[in-house]
């Protein structure tokens, strides 16, 4: 029990610390958060079922947010917690397969997902709240998910896998393509391991980590431009490759706070 409370807690963790910055990746990666909330001075009394729907809508979204307020608020205390403990915890998910293809099948519609977002809230119509609604629990799937997608790096075969299915399902691509990704990733993740760049290897000291993230950095990019070129053309584009997306998958937040990823 206690093994599985800490692996909650480390995804609740990853889940806040995303949500709570102020940054958005690329419209093709994850946008920052900003719940939809319909301002008190548009709300109508119910005259119909739709008026009573929509009105129900808005209360789930603004129990979504109240929750999340509420986690962020908890978060400080869990991550001084749990930070001891980072690296002797297993948590599993399901199936790396499935981890891949739930990953890639909510990249393509994070453009959309922002759109809503910057859409006034007395516009949208109770469909499009409930589309906001769904896409918004896809995503905050993801980020608990990103605690055991980083640790993948540590286990080539499994990189492999979930790079092929995630962008597999993020661009629609066939399955003698998939091969080709989950071959060339499971080659990356064993020279990440031998270079010692993966996760596992990272440095705890401060002056250390600084030089192995600058070298994690570039082995990253020309993982990126390595997958660019293995692509069919937009399918890169289509699944958000870019070392921004590697980044975040890494949990990089630290890094990316300095990136344009930090933009509004």
């Amino acid at each position: 029990m206690k093994a599985f409370a800490i692996a909650a807690a480390v995804i609740l963790v990853a889940s806040v610390v995303f949500l709570g910055m102020r940054r958005s990746l690329p419209e093709t990666v994850v946008p920052h958060f900003r719940p939809a909330v319909l301002p008190q001075s548009t709300v109508k009394v119910p005259t119909s079922g739709t008026d009573v729907s929509v009105q129900q809508l808005e209360a789930r979204l603004a129990e979504e947010t109240q929750a999340r307020a509420k986690a962020e608020a908890e978060a400080d205390a869990l991550r001084k917690s749990i930070a001891p403990m980072q690296g002797q915890v297993v948590v599993t998910l399901g199936k790396v397969e499935d981890i891949g293809k739930r990953t890639g099948a909510i990249l393509p519609a994070l453009a959309e997902m922002l759109a809503l977002l910057e859409r006034d809230p007395a516009t949208l119509s109770a469909d499009e709240k409930r589309r906001l609604l769904n896409l918004q629990r896809q995503h905050a799937e993801v980020l608990g998910m990103l605690p055991e997608i980083a640790g993948f790096q540590d286990r080539p075969e499994e990189y492999g896998k979930f790079f092929r299915n995630m962008i597999q399902q993020s661009a629609s691509l066939a399955d003698a393509q998939g091969d080709s990704i989950e071959s060339y990733m499971r080659q990356r993740a064993q020279t990440m391991n031998q270079l010692g760049l993966n996760t596992a290897r990272e440095p705890q000291d401060a002056q250390l980590e600084a030089a192995w993230e600058a070298r994690r950095d570039v082995f990253n990019e020309e993982t990126v431009t390595g997958l660019q070129n293995l692509l069919p053309p937009g399918a890169a584009g289509k699944a958000g490759i870019s070392p921004e997306l590697m980044e975040f998958l890494e949990m990089d937040f630290d890094k990316m706070a300095t990136s344009r990823l930090a933009k509004p």
